[in-house]
């Protein structure tokens, strides 16, 4: 009985740990997307100060990187977040053509939106 008990410990034990992986994996993920995401915002804000709002592959590559590290961390309401960043690589192939559309617009959300939306996922995965 003894030996039983025991197997059921190791058993839990084991299934814990396993859950603890599966978190800390989670967490790197998140913690993987919001660097990317706050690097896009960053280097979007210095470039437009710098250069106004020209096309830039740089910064679209930045913002399709951010998409992909939401997409695989799974961070967002389903078709939300994830839309905002693929948008804002979009913008950046020729941000004159989006300009001249202010429907267009309505699809690229702004530096300071993103912003707060990655500060909100940021304060989650602090309480988690």
């Amino acid at each position: 009985m003894a030996i039983f008990s025991l197997r059921d410990a190791l058993w839990t034990i084991k299934e814990v740990l396993t859950l603890s992986e599966k978190n800390r994996a989670k967490k790197d993920k998140v913690t993987d997307a919001l660097v990317n995401i706050q690097i896009a915002i960053v280097e979007t804000r210095k470039y437009i100060n710098e250069n106004g709002y020209e096309p830039n592959a740089d910064l679209t590559k930045l913002w399709l990187t951010a998409f992909e590290k939401t997409e695989k961390a799974e961070i967002y309401s389903k078709n939300e977040f994830p839309t905002y960043l693929y948008n804002k690589a979009k913008f950046w192939g020729d941000p004159k053509i989006w300009l001249k559309e202010p429907s267009a617009m309505e699809l690229v959300h702004t530096l300071n939106e993103l912003d707060e939306k990655a500060d909100s996922i940021l304060m989650k995965l602090e309480n988690k």
